[in-house]
């Protein structure tokens, strides 16, 4: 029987970049490890530390709270980290799993975080497989610490947030404690337990993490051997380096951005290979980590990552060859630069780093020039933002924005963009608007898997296969574009709602796995056929008009339906809708209906349109007491019918009543 060993890894990028140079005043060596993106700088890593490896350790690039607590494991068996997507195999990852001769792996995470496809693609390569996950992140630590085996200590920390735990795996790596997850305010019971089985043996139990990450109570109740509670990351980062200072290389160090994990996880397996540590570095902890290389005689600084993560004049700040002062923020458009300084209320004087920094929220129509704005140069720099708005530029350069990879929120409705390249690199956006933009090639949003909501209202698509994976969407509009086959839509099972208005869609045959849909649109397409739907029975709102449908029958399934459209089709027969008791409103204007006394059961509607239609008695109409609006206009009703129908319903309103 084949035994399935799964190993977390690090996906690694097809691209190598190495750059080293010395910097002659302080006679430190600087190495850049870097790739076109995460992958890259991944495959960069890996391919510095190793060149064969039996093992190896998968995590996904997108999903930290698995895969921070890969890197001890990695360490025992002397393996890289590489990363992956969610749902297939990145081709450069497989080519580095195929060059290393990698025989077994260790997957991090279920099959929500690394497919049970890319399990398998692993197999058909003749790799052992073993997966380590847990129900959530807590349990999946506890049982990355089972593989790692029997420990003297662990490192406990908040696994809602990565800085803590990247701090501590170098480290962790060194002594073999493994790097155990709690939520800010509780600590799991299958942590206690280990936890105390540990402390029962004699271990350590260091806890890290300051009051903004663990509260009090959470860390009393661990009862810890040591906390590391300093304010900021950055110092926290500094204290455990300096407490085992002793036990480490401080010859060579990684500096890591502190804004995002991809790059500092795939460097903590090579900084552990010689227990060297790995510091953050941020705008505000420049002077701290330079005094610390200084004091610490340094002489080789490994730097992870590309200049877009963290440039080179921030590295030359930290060794010491820049002034930390030398912050200011440029904007070459001056009604950008206008937007920021109200947003910031900072009217005058040089922008810096230090005020760009604590905007989280930008939206450029604050100023009444917003429609002028050309150029977002310097948006590069307020790396802490979630929601930026850009809507109604002139902006069609988005490549400052590849770098804010904490936006959240981006909307860029009518702005002249036509490439949004730059865009595949903001993998926590989940809110994504391009209503109106200029773009045919919607590629770079195929990795995007946080979005739960993406605007695409934009004539010139035509395509939809990028978003196949995308499968966290809620909400997905495609209105106005040219999408005649729905190709990856049957993917996007937590859809809720979906908009395809006045596409050139005629088969629905890929939306009935939808079954989480609320609100459908296909107003003026080209369905006929829509047995599909049956199966969407959580729909409350369904829109078929200006569609080529007959048979209706299909629907008697959608007892949830509040808001039904089947205006301008070729509907005849409406008994399948006496079913549809929940129905408040109801459209059957332009059809060839004549009868429609199977809608006298639907009480609770509240709007009714049977215009154009071959209708003469509207008797059925009279039990209808909750209507307050109808529609009869150009049918072949009598004049005596209406008035006697409009002295049963006293409270509706008849839209031109006596009008055929």
């Amino acid at each position: 029987m084949k035994i399935k060993l799964l190993f977390i890894s690090c996906v690694l990028g097809t691209s190598l970049l190495f750059s080293s140079s010395v910097f002659a005043k302080n006679n430190i060596n600087i190495n850049r490890l870097s790739g076109q993106d995460r992958y890259g700088t991944s495959n960069a890593i890996v391919s510095k530390g190793w060149t064969k490896s039996n093992y190896a350790v998968l995590v996904n690039s997108q999903n930290f709270p698995d895969a921070i607590t890969a890197s001890p494991l990695a360490k025992k068996y002397n393996a890289p980290i590489l990363l992956t997507d969610a749902n297939s195999l990145t081709d450069s990852t497989k080519e580095k799993l195929q060059s290393l001769g990698v025989e077994n792996i260790f997957i991090i995470g279920g099959t929500g975080v690394v497919s049970s496809h890319i399990e398998n693609t692993l197999e058909s390569m003749g790799i052992s497989v073993k997966r380590i996950w847990g129900q959530d992140r807590y349990e999946t630590s506890i049982n990355v610490a089972k593989e790692l085996g029997s420990s003297k200590g662990m490192f406990v920390v908040n696994g809602e947030h990565y800085e803590d735990a990247l701090s501590a795996a170098p480290i962790a790596d060194k002594l073999q404690y493994p790097i155990i997850l709690i939520s800010k305010n509780s600590v799991p019971d299958i942590v206690n337990n280990y936890v105390n089985n540990i402390k029962n043996n004699g271990g350590a139990v260091e806890v890290i993490g300051g009051e903004d990450m663990l509260t009090n109570a959470a860390v009393s109740s661990l009862n810890p051997t040591k906390i590391y509670n300093q304010s900021s990351k950055y110092d926290r980062n500094l204290a455990l380096i300096n407490n085992y200072k002793g036990q480490l290389d401080l010859s060579k160090v990684y500096i890591s951005s502190d804004k995002g994990f991809a790059d500092a996880l795939s460097g903590s397996a090579l900084a552990g290979q010689n227990g060297n540590p790995i510091i953050l570095v941020g705008d505000s902890n420049q002077s701290n980590v330079n005094s610390f290389i200084s004091n610490n005689n340094v002489t080789n600084v490994n730097v992870l990552g590309g200049t877009g993560v963290l440039s080179d004049h921030d590295v030359n700040v930290v060794i010491g060859n820049m002034s930390a002062t030398n912050n200011i923020v440029t904007f070459k458009d001056k009604n950008l630069e206008k937007a920021i300084r109200a947003t910031i209320n900072k009217p005058t004087g040089e922008l810096l780093k230090s005020d760009v920094n604590q905007i989280t929220e930008l939206d450029v129509s604050i100023i009444n020039e917003h429609t002028d704005i050309k150029d977002i140069s310097g948006l590069e720099n307020l790396t802490n933002l979630q929601i930026l708005a850009l809507t109604d530029t002139e902006v069609s350069d988005l490549s400052p924005l590849k770098n804010l990879t904490n936006l959240q929120k981006l909307n860029l409705r009518c702005a002249q963009v036509s490439d949004i390249s730059p865009l595949k690199y903001l993998t926590n956006l989940q809110n994504l608007n391009l209503w109106c933009a200029q773009v045919s090639d919607i590629s770079p949003l195929k990795d995007l898997t946080n979005l739960q909501k993406l605007d695409l209202h934009i004539p010139q698509i035509s395509d939809t296969s990028a978003l196949k994976n995308l499968t966290n969407l809620q909400q997905l509009s495609l209105q106005y574009t040219q999408v005649s086959h729905i190709n990856g839509l049957e993917n996007l099972t937590n859809l809720q709602q979906l908009n395809l208005d006045r596409t050139q869609v005629s088969d629905i045959s890929g939306l009935k796995d939808l079954t989480n849909l609320q609100k459908l649109n296909l107003n003026n397409n080209q369905v006929s056929n829509i047995s599909p739907l049956k199966y969407l029975t959580n729909l409350q709102e369904l829109d078929l008009s200006s569609n080529q449908v007959s048979d209706i029958s299909p629907l008697k399934y959608l007892t949830n339906l509040q808001k039904l459209d089947l205006n301008n089709n070729q509907v005849s027969d409406v008994s399948p809708l006496k079913y549809l008791t929940n129905l408040q409103d109801l459209l059957l204007n332009v059809n060839q209906i004549s009868d429609i006394s199977p809608l006298k059961d639907l009480i609770n509607l509240q709007g009714l349109y049977l215009g154009i239609n071959q209708i003469s008695d509207i008797s059925p109409l009279k039990y209808l007491i909750n209507l307050r609006e109808l529609n009869l206009k150009h049918t072949q009703v009598s004049d005596a019918d209406k008035q006697s129908l409009k002295n049963a319903l006293p409270n509706c309103v008849f839209i031109d009543f006596f009008e055929n």
